[in-house]
């Protein structure tokens, strides 16, 4: 089965020259080794996954491990530092902003932690509330 999404030793590291961190991480060293030694922050560190249509996929882990980085690569907020992600295919670090646009309104979406949910719609409606912005029936 063809994989919807897939990451391929995918890498983020957060700040400006990642070069020196990135050939730290390939060389083995820690994320607190490679602050101390660059100053930079290692958010997701060599992901590997394939999900496939209609699968269910949950991210789990501590606070600061990396779970939003990883979603905010996914839906192309964020762009990888190394590695590929492809979504049905395409590799979203080579996406246009018109295409970036359309992957985050009709292919992929996401809940922030700290979300406002409409206060005079059921629970139902404030998901759908997307859907219903495009003209889809629920």
């Amino acid at each position: 089965m063809t994989a919807k999404i897939e990451a391929k030793n995918l890498v983020k590291i957060y700040g400006e020259n990642t070069d020196k961190a990135l050939e730290l991480f390939n060389q083995g060293l820690s994320r607190s080794e490679i602050i101390q030694e660059t100053g930079l922050t290692v958010g997701v560190a060599g992901v590997n996954f394939e999900i496939a249509e209609g699968e269910i996929f949950v991210i789990i882990g501590l606070s600061g491990s990396g779970k939003s980085t990883l979603l905010r690569c996914i839906n192309g907020l964020l762009m990888p530092t190394s590695g590929s992600l492809l979504v049905d295919g395409k590799a979203v670090e080579k996406l246009n902003e018109e295409q970036l646009r359309k992957l985050r309104g009709e292919e992929i979406s996401m809940v922030f932690q700290h979300f406002a949910l409409l206060p005079n719609r059921t629970i139902t409606d404030n998901v759908a509330f997307g859907l219903e912005l495009r003209g889809v029936p629920y």
